[in-house]
């Protein structure tokens, strides 16, 4: 049993119309899962390498739009 308070937003309630639906999703996501074949280290190491070099691409090309940026300031204020 849930229980609310007064003050409660009605919009992030679970109502129990809705949970047989969501237990339903839920339990298909898990079983989803389940089914899935494991990942193997060598993915992983893969995808962490290349998220890597994603993240440090766009950190290096926020530099540079930052150090373009510096030169104007001066100039604007």
């Amino acid at each position: 049993m849930v229980l609310t308070a007064q003050d409660s937003p009605s919009s992030k309630l679970l109502y129990a119309k809705d949970l047989p639906r969501y237990r339903q999703m839920v339990t298909a996501f898990y079983k989803s899962l389940d089914d899935s074949p494991p990942v193997s280290d060598q993915q992983i190491a893969n995808f962490t390498r290349l998220h890597s070099q994603v993240l440090c691409l766009s950190v290096n090309s926020y530099r540079l739009k930052h150090n373009k940026l510096d030169k104007f300031v001066d100039f604007v204020y």
